[in-house]
This record gives C-alpha cells, sequence and structure tokens, in this order.
C-alpha cells in the first residue's frame, strides 16, 4: 500500500494507507493535504498479477468508532480508479457507511490498483477525507450487499 499523503499520527492513532487493507473497522487511511485533499491518492499494490472485477469500500471514517465522527470527516464521492493493466475508470461512492461494491465491468490484471479523490462529501467539521477499507476482488466474488455501483451509472459532475 501507498498513498500520497496521510494525516499524521494523532493520540496514537495511525491514518497510514495500510489502515485501509487491514479489515478493521476502527481505522482509517485519511489523506493529510491541504482541503479535501483533490488529487491525493491511494494505491493497491499486489506481489503477482491479481484478477480482479470488482472493488470494495468502506467510505469514510469507520462508525464503530462513532457515528458522529464519520459525520466530521469528508468521505469520497467521485474518484479515478486507474490500474497497471490500462484500466481507467471514473467511479461515484455513495454516502454511506456500508460497504459498497463497484462493478468495473470486465476481470483486469493489474499488479497495482490506483484511488485518485475527485470530489468528496463533505464532512461536518474536518475537511481531510477518509475511508475505511479499499477491497480488490475476482469475477466470482458473490457481495453480502446487493448495493452495487455499475460503473458508468453514475454521472459524474464537476
Amino acid at each position: 500500500m501507498c498513498a500520497t499523503s496521510s494525516l499524521s499520527t494523532q493520540k496514537n492513532y495511525n491514518y497510514g494507507p495500510e489502515q485501509a487493507v487491514d479489515s478493521n473497522p476502527k481505522t482509517a487511511w485519511v489523506e493529510g493535504a491541504r482541503g479535501h485533499g483533490l488529487g491525493n491518492w491511494i494505491m493497491l499494490r499486489f506481489d503477482q498479477v491479481k484478477p480482479v472485477r470488482y472493488l470494495g469500500f468502506e467510505n469514510g471514517f469507520g462508525k464503530q468508532i462513532d457515528s458522529e465522527r464519520w459525520q466530521q470527516l469528508a468521505r469520497v464521492k467521485d474518484a479515478l480508479v486507474e490500474t497497471s493493466d490500462g484500466l481507467i475508470e471514473r467511479i461515484r461512492l455513495k454516502d454511506t457507511d456500508q460497504p459498497q461494491f463497484v462493478d468495473l465491468g470486465r476481470e483486469t490484471q493489474p499488479t497495482w490498483i490506483r484511488l485518485t479523490l475527485l470530489s468528496v462529501y463533505p464532512g461536518t467539521k474536518w475537511q481531510d477525507t477518509a475511508l475505511t477499507e479499499f477491497w480488490a476482488m475476482p469475477s466470482d466474488f458473490k457481495p453480502v450487499s446487493r448495493d452495487i455501483v455499475r460503473r458508468g451509472t453514475k454521472p459524474v459532475e464537476t
């Protein structure tokens, strides 16, 4: 995992990109740039080519800490997904603390996947943007949630 920026450690909380892949709903990657961090990215890296059809997200800072904190920090709205094998897609995430999945429309074979922040749902207190979890799954993945965002179905407002 790597990212363009991360919020510095505060009160023993680490906000680095590894927090978005630790399967812990009480941690998150929080970008550390000025404002909402638009243009900042987080990248999943794989040791070898990995078949990927779906991306999964828990947006914001996990509500398990407290629901007020989830609302206080910004959440990802629009993002650019790029893969090492040439896939480029604009996606829109919902403003929810529930897991959500994006269907890339085809299986890719990347060694890395980069998610670049394009717009956010503003926080009520802070401008920092948070992402609790970021997953990559193959074609045979069957999400528990029926809430799958199909690529190309959501207009991206700039």
